[in-house]
């Protein structure tokens, strides 16, 4: 359920840009491909986007101005009697997948 409106902030006062997709699509590889194809323009995590946009394959929008956040989330049965890898790997991804993705910015 992508919207079809791009939320962005502008001196910290929101506006959306409201358009009609041409392709519907949650994989953020396959709106890539699409990007490198030169389908039109496509919002895309900066990991992904950064080699190609260095390369000169894909060219940037806004220069930096209009970032987008999305959650990551993590899935597991229950916080009641997690086992102790569980909260390791958890503790790691806390301590780790924010600092690699700023690396990667």
């Amino acid at each position: 359920g992508e919207s079809t409106s791009w939320k962005f902030n502008d001196d910290n006062a929101p506006y959306f840009v409201d358009f009609i997709p041409q392709v519907i699509t949650n994989s953020p590889e396959a709106v890539l491909c699409l990007a490198l194809a030169g389908a039109g323009v496509v919002r895309l995590p900066i990991m992904l986007s950064k080699p190609y946009v260095d390369k000169g394959e894909l060219c940037e929008l806004f220069m930096g101005k209009y970032l987008f956040t999305s959650p990551i989330y993590v899935l597991y049965p229950s916080r009641r009697y997690m086992p102790e890898r569980v909260r390791l790997l958890l503790q790691f991804l806390l301590d780790n997948v924010p600092k690699a993705i700023g690396q990667l910015i």
